[in-house]
């Protein structure tokens, strides 16, 4: 599998430190998520937590490219 490159590692670990910024986001777009719930490159997990929180009753396939974001 593909290997983030050193800066896309430090961008996803600073989104997630930026917790009014990723609230937002999520506010914004947890309207529209409902059912069955398919994220497609997870990254480290920054909104899949706030997705698996908010729908304990939904399936939820989390994906991404990076193995190491998958077995983090």
């Amino acid at each position: 599998m593909k290997k983030y490159s050193q800066q896309i590692a430090l961008n996803l670990e600073i989104l997630e430190r930026a917790d009014n910024f990723t609230n937002w986001l999520y506010g914004e777009i947890r309207p529209f998520l409902r059912g069955n719930i398919l994220e497609v490159g997870s990254g480290f997990g920054t909104y899949s937590k706030k997705i698996v929180n908010d729908f304990p009753n939904s399936r939820i396939i989390l994906s991404d490219i990076n193995d190491d974001c998958i077995n983090k």
